[in-house]
């Protein structure tokens, strides 16, 4: 069992290389399968979720950024994802609510980037009503480099297992993976 999810930690590698040099339809593919294969997996629905947006389909892609969320509560990078999203809608309210609780998970992982990411973010929206203009939210994030308003990729280092523990599912540490296998 425990090879097979590190086959599919595998195959997730390639699913982000596509993502991360445009190949939208091939990522789909392999992010689509794995979510289905796994389900349970976090790193499978954040992926699935950047693919749906980057392909345009913000709701799916919210959905998805949640669900992340939900298996995985400490994961910061699906609160990143979601406040963004919101910030597009103009939903600042709730995009502050997301970015706090990013940098505070983020802090409870020892992720500096994520953590900064999340607090640049919400101190460029501090200044607007809670349901922004589209122009006053570009004008605030125009101020953020634009290496920061990319979303929070599922993972950027090699997904190979590092050492195993007890926990039931394989799950999407921040760096890098780390496959858990079942006692």
């Amino acid at each position: 069992m425990a090879h097979l999810h590190t086959d599919l930690l595998a195959i997730a590698q390639l699913g982000h290389h596509h993502l991360l040099h445009g190949a939208l339809e091939q990522a789909q593919i392999i992010w689509e399968g794995l979510y289905a294969l796994a389900p349970r997996e976090p790193a499978f629905a954040l992926g699935l979720g950047l693919v749906r947006d980057r392909t345009g389909d913000k709701h799916a892609a919210d959905e998805l950024y949640a669900r992340a969320a939900e298996l995985d509560p400490g994961d910061p990078r699906a609160e990143v994802n979601r406040a963004e999203l919101a910030i597009e809608r103009g939903e600042i309210t709730f995009a502050r609510e997301r970015l706090a609780a990013a940098e505070k998970k983020a802090l409870a992982r020892s992720d500096p980037e994520i953590a900064a990411k999340a607090a640049s973010l919400r101190a460029r929206v501090a200044g607007l009503p809670e349901r922004a203009r589209e122009t006053d939210v570009r004008k605030a994030i125009s101020r953020v480099s634009p290496a920061s308003l990319a979303r929070v990729p599922v993972q950027a280092t090699p997904l190979l297992p590092v050492a195993p523990s007890p926990a039931p599912i394989a799950r999407a540490a921040l760096r890098p993976l780390r496959v858990r296998r079942s006692a």
